[in-house]
């Protein structure tokens, strides 16, 4: 098998947000389920326990982050390398590559899709109203010790590789 291609976020130095899609940036191991294997971002596949392969669905394409509930990103690193921990890892889901179409439509179909079981989440985002409130969301979302915000143009084609249509807030811009 040939491991996915990933899209990658650039970081964001302004410009206007309006309309866009912002969810929270989650802290995990970025992966991506290929409707058979799941898929590490350096290209490795992860050793899944049957139970946890069961519950992702087979034929779809899945990109997001694993996440370690109980012992976060070691825990979500560690389940990449060895396979251990499995049952407090969960599977944060943001998008949907093979699906076609813009970024709206991606999300929408993951949202309407009956996805969801112990181990796969759909992560919740909101259109954003303007640039301001992305960014007084952003602040307040890391004062509560979250990473920032991810925010998705929502015209924004799959394209593998770094992206301006996939912004990554963590900090102020200048």
């Amino acid at each position: 098998m040939t491991p996915p291609l990933f899209m990658l976020s650039t970081p964001y130095q302004g410009g206007d947000l309006n309309g866009w899609i912002v969810q929270e940036k989650l802290d995990g191991c970025r992966a991506c389920w290929d409707g058979r294997a799941l898929w590490s971002r350096g290209g490795n596949p992860v050793k899944l326990h049957p139970t946890l392969k069961r519950e992702l669905p087979p034929k779809q394409v899945l990109d997001g982050e694993l996440i370690n509930v109980e012992r976060g990103l070691a825990g979500a690193a560690d389940f990449m390398k060895t396979g251990r921990g499995w049952d407090a890892c969960r599977f944060f889901v943001f998008d949907a590559p093979a699906y076609p179409g813009p970024y709206e439509e991606r999300y929408a179909w993951l949202q309407r899709t009956p996805h969801e079981d112990r181990c796969l989440r759909i992560v919740s985002g909101t259109v954003a109203a303007n640039t301001s409130w992305v960014l007084g969301l952003s602040q307040q979302m890391r004062r509560r010790g979250a990473e920032g915000l991810m925010a998705w143009n929502p015209a924004g084609l799959w394209v593998p590789g770094r992206t301006r249509d996939v912004l990554k807030l963590k900090e102020d811009p200048q």
